[in-house]
């Protein structure tokens, strides 16, 4: 063998074992393939998008927020125009969730808002409500809400009490039909089963939105700061955990389903790639997939 075949041969083999590296240091859910999305760039406006869901899983309209302005907007993936409707003033916001009849919007805070959304649709907030003082003070992220039963889930992204413990605090509230928000219970998500992932200490671990899966009732939980998605139980027992890849995953804020299961992130943009929603198809066992 010449010089020249003798460097080709080591290129090739250096080649697969980077790819071979990549594939093993990413890794995607089961019925999911991470590395392989339906790409929507977002437009200036939503460059710095956060949370983001469907009303009754409809994948015809993704309903989102970012975290400067009191705004819910409203775009159709795919199309370039986007629709808003202000709730409120400027503020952190973080997260939406649209259950029944009702949009709740977090604050990084822990303050919660809500109105009708008929409202939303009709163009104009005329009724939006302040819930404070519902959940301990820290740092909340994530909001998901379930249409079967009506209740919303938080997890917290960083307290004091959460900084002493093994775990992060989860809160389930209740909304009622007439878009009242109360307290349910708190709960313990133990993150001890995370320790080593991505030279992590599970005590680091930070939630930055949460969604459950409509198929399995699988909870998955995303963490923007530790670049992962970790699947659990209904319970919040750890089953999986997916380091991402940040090359994707520019700043991984937000996540939900649509009622075919297809998963969808958002991701905050930077000064040179603009905000993004990622869409991974559900895929069966056997590689038949649902769009």
């Amino acid at each position: 063998m010449n010089k020249e075949k003798i460097i080709l041969a080591l290129f090739v083999l250096l080649t697969l074992g980077a790819c071979a590296q990549k594939k093993d240091a990413f890794r995607s859910p089961d019925g999911y393939d991470l590395s392989r999305p339906v790409r929507y760039p977002m437009p200036e406006v939503l460059k710095e998008i956060s949370g983001i869901d469907f009303h009754e899983g409809d994948p015809g309209t993704l309903y989102a927020e970012q975290d400067e302005e009191g705004k819910v907007f409203m775009v159709r993936l795919g199309d370039k125009k986007v629709t808003h409707v202000k709730f409120a003033g400027k503020g952190d916001y973080e997260d939406i969730a649209l259950v029944g009849t009702y949009v709740v919007v977090l604050r990084s805070d822990g303050v919660l808002y809500d109105f009708p959304f008929s409202e939303l649709r009709a163009g104009e907030i005329a009724s939006t409500r302040k819930w404070e003082d519902l959940l301990p003070k820290g740092e909340y992220e994530s909001l998901y809400g379930d249409p079967a039963t009506g209740s919303l889930f938080l997890l917290t992204k960083d307290s004091r009490e959460d900084s002493k413990t093994h775990s992060v605090s989860g809160y389930e509230l209740s909304l009622s039909g007439d878009g009242k928000i109360t307290m349910t219970r708190g709960f313990r998500f133990q993150t001890a089963k995370l320790k080593g992932y991505s030279g992590m200490h599970h005590k680091d671990f930070r939630c930055s939105a949460l969604a459950k899966d409509p198929h399995t009732g699988q909870w998955f939980i995303l963490s923007s700061i530790n670049k992962m998605v970790v699947v659990t139980d209904s319970l919040f027992h750890v089953r999986e955990v997916c380091p991402l890849d940040p090359a994707l995953f520019v700043q991984p804020e937000g996540i939900a389903f649509d009622r075919n299961g297809a998963l969808y992130i958002s991701n905050e943009g930077n000064k040179t790639t603009p905000g993004t929603v990622l869409k991974f198809t559900r895929h069966e066992p056997g590689g038949n997939a649902h769009n």
